[in-house]
């Protein structure tokens, strides 16, 4: 599958809430500090703009259900995605849609884009409040009827997770490797070497996946998946 890109979709102008919006938002049920229950599991999200807006856990049982965005409305607004069922301290309001949980990837993709439009708007002296959030204005991905995107939005923070994912393994391998070989005192030279002197290189014939049978031999293609694997196959 190609790349997704940002500029191969078309983008559509929305609201976050009200009558005309594709959101409801809401307020959050407080939970003062003295009610709080230590060594838990549920988390509680406040005003801050660190940690994902989570302060500590705590063994309170959850009033508000996860798979929703939470934003800051004491000053400039930070939002949040919170996957769990969470408690939450005073200024915190939520972002949700009435008939299902927002999924990470798509709540991923939406605070980017929520972060986007309220760039520099608010602040102590104008706070991003319900009704601010709810009058915003967000651009989302639309689909051929106008409505929101959501499996590209869903796919392309995928794609991007995917990608640093395997940067984050590739590093990790190269530091291990430079580990293991200063644990056991080993001095290793490195030279570099062209491939076609040190291996034989060649190119698979074409395969047309259709009209093979079913066996036990690996297809091998350009897919980034699977170990390249995309079928098994009977001999040929």
């Amino acid at each position: 599958m190609s790349k997704l890109r940002l500029d191969d979709v078309e983008w559509g102008e929305f609201n976050i809430g009200g009558e005309f919006g594709i959101f409801k938002v809401g307020g959050t049920i407080t939970t003062h500090p003295s009610n709080l229950k230590s060594s838990g599991n549920t988390p509680r999200v406040t005003c801050s703009a660190t940690n994902n807006a989570v302060e500590n856990f705590y063994c309170n049982i959850p009033t508000e259900k996860g798979g929703v965005l939470t934003v800051d409305s004491a000053t400039e607004g930070y939002v949040s995605y919170q996957l769990n069922d969470f408690i939450a301290t005073d200024h915190v309001e939520k972002i949700f849609l009435e008939d299902k949980k927002i999924n990470k990837f798509i709540g991923l993709f939406l605070k980017s884009c929520i972060d986007k439009s309220k760039l520099g708007k608010y602040g102590y002296g104008y706070k991003f409040s319900q009704k601010r959030i709810s009058r915003q204005k967000i651009m989302l991905p639309i689909d051929s009827k106008g409505n929101p995107n959501w499996q590209f939005m869903e796919d392309y923070v995928k794609q991007e997770m995917k990608e640093q994912s395997q940067k984050v393994v590739s590093y990790y391998e190269n530091k291990l490797l430079k580990l293991a070989f200063e644990l056991l005192d080993l001095e290793v030279e490195w030279k570099e070497f062209k491939i076609k002197y040190i291996f034989e290189v060649y190119t698979g014939r074409d395969i047309i996946i259709s009209k093979l049978k079913e066996g036990k031999y690996p297809v091998v293609t350009h897919s980034l998946e699977n170990n390249g694997i995309q079928f098994f196959s009977s001999k040929i």
